[in-house]
């Protein structure tokens, strides 16, 4: 089940993250995915959306501690 769900919602990931590297806004990345795919429940847009942006985050507090970390220890 996990992977299907993966499955689904990677390239609707994938879309968002294009549209974050680009500088795009949220609602920007939101009418594209909607543009893309008219006939999705949305509820599972957002929760896909969620699911990233929940990770990216998480990304890059580790990241940034990784970093001060790192210059803790020159």
């Amino acid at each position: 089940l996990q992977q299907q769900a993966e499955a689904m919602i990677q390239p609707l990931l994938d879309i968002a993250a294009q549209g974050i590297e680009q500088g795009l806004s949220a609602d920007d990345i939101m009418q594209n995915l909607l543009r893309l795919y008219p006939s999705m429940d949305t509820g599972l847009l957002e929760t896909a959306l969620t699911q990233g942006l929940f990770m990216a985050d998480l990304a890059g507090q580790w990241e940034a501690q990784q970093e001060q970390k790192e210059q803790q220890n020159e």
